[in-house]
């Protein structure tokens, strides 16, 4: 069974997911996806891409993602 992710980071429709990898050497390091969610009629759906408007909520979702990445050192 898969972990869920080591943390998450929301400002409005914008969501920063934080995964922690390990190497085969057994390393640890963080990989961030950074996604919007809208809806699509009933469903929920996701999409990496932004308008204008969503930059702002990226640029502070990241900043927070690398914050608590920076942490884990």
């Amino acid at each position: 069974m898969a972990d869920g992710p080591a943390a998450r980071f929301r400002i409005g429709n914008i969501t920063a997911t934080i995964w922690k990898n390990q190497t085969n050497g057994g390393n640890t390091f963080y990989s961030v996806n950074i996604a919007r969610s809208y809806k699509d009629d009933d469903e929920w759906k996701q999409t990496d891409s932004f308008s204008h408007g969503d930059l702002m909520n990226v640029v502070k979702v990241a900043s927070r993602a690398e914050a608590w990445v920076a942490e884990q050192a």
